[in-house]
């Protein structure tokens, strides 16, 4: 038997269970995005870049006070010639308010004066955290050792 739900009902439901979330943003997602967030949501930002070429995504100014930035890095995939990598960029919405947060693209010297590529992304905070402070744990990569390698015997 299926049993058919209202979209109240739905609503509701998912208001009881409903905890932070991650928005995940990347190139294809344009170039001008607006995006809500509440407490506590965490925002990361993936766009491909040419870290051999000097042309990695930088912030331009400061991110907006709503924004606490927990971390941002340049990827390289492919070894250390390749031309394809990753800038990558997170922050938790931390307090109430609207901002414009502006990434640039290019070579340190075009990123100052006239970038090759820019995002905006006109972001809302509002309304309660969606869950405990206990689910919004501080975004740290620690690598925890599993096994070790030991050689018995000549190569």
């Amino acid at each position: 038997m299926r049993r058919k739900y209202s979209w109240f009902a739905l609503a509701a439901l998912l208001s009881l269970s409903a905890h932070a979330v991650t928005v995940r943003l990347n190139d294809s997602d344009g170039s001008r995005i607006q995006l809500a967030m509440h407490p506590g949501d965490l925002l990361r930002i993936d766009l491909p870049a040419e870290p051999t070429s000097g042309k990695t995504w930088s912030v331009r100014g400061h991110a907006p006070e709503q924004l606490a930035e927990l971390g941002s890095a340049q990827r390289v995939f492919g070894g250390v010639m390749s031309n394809e990598g990753t800038s990558s960029f997170a922050w938790r919405a931390a307090s109430d308010g609207e901002g414009e947060l502006t990434l640039v693209y290019g070579t340190a010297a075009s990123r100052a004066g006239t970038p090759e590529k820019t995002v905006t992304v006109k972001l809302t905070v509002e309304g309660e955290p969606l869950g405990p402070e206990e689910a919004h744990p501080p975004v740290v990569s620690q690598v925890k050792q599993e096994a070790a390698y030991q050689r018995k015997s000549p190569c």
